[in-house]
C-alpha cells in the first residue's frame, strides 16, 4: 500500500506542474511590473519638455527685453527717443512669453535684472537678495566677480542711457511636477532656469539723466 506521504507527494508536485502550465493571469502581472516604469518615463518625458519650453521661453522674454531697453518704447520711429524704455517696459515684455509657464507674480522665484556694463565680456555682481536696508548684500547672494569678498555691483536695475551696454538677466527657480522627476535632476531643488542677453543701446536726444 502507497504511504499517505507518498501520494501527498505526487498530489503537491502535480500541482506545482499545473501551477507552472497555468499562463492566466500573466498580462495582469506583467503590467503590475511595467505600468510603474511606463508612468515614470512618461511623466519625466513630460517634465524635461516642460523644462525645455521654460528655457525657450525665458530666452524669447529676454531677447524681447533687451530689444525694448535698445530701441526704446517710442512706437512712432519718427519721434526722436528721448530717453530708455523704463523697467516697467522690460518687464512687461518678459511677461508677456512667461505667463501661462511661470507663476510670475512669485518675485522669490522670477527675477528680471539689467546692468550696465563697461564692455561685452564683463559680468556684472548681481545681488539675489539685499538685506531689510536695501543696500548690503551678503556674500552668499552674490556672484563675486573680482573675488574681493564685497558687493561692487548697482544695487537698483538700470536699462541704461544712450550708447551704454546693458546686460539683462532672467532666471525662474522651476520645480517639476513629479517629485521622483525632482529628485533625479536636481536632487528635489528647484532648478533655475536662465537667459541672459547683452546689448548697445541705440543713439537717442538725451533729455536731462535716463
Amino acid at each position: 500500500m502507497e504511504s499517505i506521504i507518498g501520494q501527498a507527494g505526487r498530489r503537491f508536485a502535480a500541482t506545482v506542474r499545473d501551477f507552472c502550465r497555468d499562463d492566466r493571469g500573466v498580462a495582469a502581472v506583467e503590467f503590475a511590473l511595467i505600468l510603474p516604469m511606463f508612468l515614470l518615463l512618461t511623466v519625466g518625458t513630460i517634465d524635461v519638455a516642460a523644462l525645455l519650453y521654460g528655457r525657450a521661453a525665458l530666452e524669447a522674454g529676454a531677447r524681447a527685453a533687451s530689444r525694448k531697453g535698445l530701441t526704446g518704447s517710442t512706437p512712432n520711429p519718427a519721434i526722436n527717443r528721448t530717453n530708455g524704455a523704463s523697467l516697467t517696459d522690460i518687464t512687461n515684455e518678459v511677461k508677456r512669453y512667461a505667463r501661462g509657464f511661470f507663476d510670475i507674480t512669485d518675485s522669490s522665484r522670477f527675477k528680471i535684472y539689467s546692468r550696465v556694463i563697461p564692455n561685452y565680456t564683463a559680468i556684472p555682481e548681481i545681488c539675489r537678495r539685499f538685506e531689510a536696508n536695501g543696500t548690503t548684500c551678503l556674500p552668499a547672494n552674490f556672484n563675486d566677480e573680482n573675488g574681493n569678498g564685497a558687493y561692487d555691483g548697482a544695487a537698483a536695475d538700470s536699462t541704461g542711457c544712450t550708447g551704454q551696454i546693458v546686460y539683462y538677466e532672467i532666471s525662474y527657480d522651476w520645480t517639476p511636477y513629479t517629485p521622483l522627476v525632482s529628485y533625479v535632476m536636481n536632487g528635489g531643488q528647484p532648478i533655475r532656469l536662465q537667459a541672459v542677453a547683452v546689448v548697445r543701446n541705440e543713439p537717442w536726444v538725451a533729455a536731462g539723466s535716463c
